[in-house]
């Protein structure tokens, strides 16, 4: 559908502030705006490609929440953007598969380290899921399993990164790959079936792949720094 439209300059000044308005014969309005240096035109023809360059009037429906970072502290919000609400001190939010809990990183106390907690999407069952092996540790970037069950997050300390994994329970937190060094292994991605890990060793420019216990570990291409990376949703 298009419309040719007629305009005498002068008309089209006087709108130009507020732009135009054109009601379509399906109930839809578009608005129309013009760069400046056509106004001198007479006759003026406005074409428009209704369908591709329009402003409907209809609302994009849209419906859950919206879990972000503002300063140091995570916030909800309706997906409207309305319902504005501060959850809990934190940073870089998650949820969790089923929607009812958010992983975070946060250090609660000044100068502590960064660590992996949860809480529930409600505002309650404030917890801190991880432990500090060492002293300097720091916790980041927490990942769900696929079942819920099982945060993936990096380790960091004195210029090494390594994978590890603690169930949402607080129990069971392990090292994955910090052996030997130096070591900068980042950005887990779990499968579809929760089996296995995949990162990147951006020391070796390659991506590996491990069972979620951290045996079995193989590389499997050679990748500079390659991020982004995603399991297919099926086995093909």
């Amino acid at each position: 559908c298009f419309l040719f439209w007629q305009v005498p300059p002068l008309a089209f000044r006087a709108q130009y502030r507020s732009g135009l308005v054109v009601r379509l014969k399906t109930g839809e309005t578009v608005s129309v705006r013009c760069p400046v240096k056509w106004c001198s035109l007479m006759p003026l023809v406005l074409l428009l490609a209704v369908g591709c360059s329009r402003s409907s009037t209809r609302e994009l429906e849209v419906s859950g929440r919206i879990a972000f970072t503002r300063g140091d502290h995570v916030w909800l919000m309706d997906a409207d953007g309305s319902a504005q609400r501060r959850l809990t001190r934190g940073r870089h939010p998650t949820w969790s598969p089923d929607g009812s809990k958010i992983a975070f990183i946060t250090a609660r106390r000044q100068g502590s380290s960064t660590q992996i907690w949860v809480i529930g999407a409600d505002g309650r069952d404030l917890r801190r899921l991880t432990k500090l092996v060492q002293p300097y540790d720091k916790h980041s970037s927490p990942v769900w399993s696929p079942d819920g069950k099982t945060i993936a997050f990096e380790g960091y300390n004195d210029g090494n990164y390594w994978i590890n994994v603690v169930g949402v329970d607080g129990r069971g937190q392990s090292e994955l790959s910090r052996k030997g060094g130096p070591y900068v292994d980042v950005a887990p991605v779990w499968s579809r079936d929760g089996r296995s890990i995949m990162f990147t060793s951006v020391l070796n420019d390659a991506v590996y792949v491990m069972r979620s216990n951290g045996s079995g570990r193989r590389e499997l291409a050679r990748i500079n720094t390659a991020r982004g990376m995603a399991w297919s949703p099926n086995r093909q």
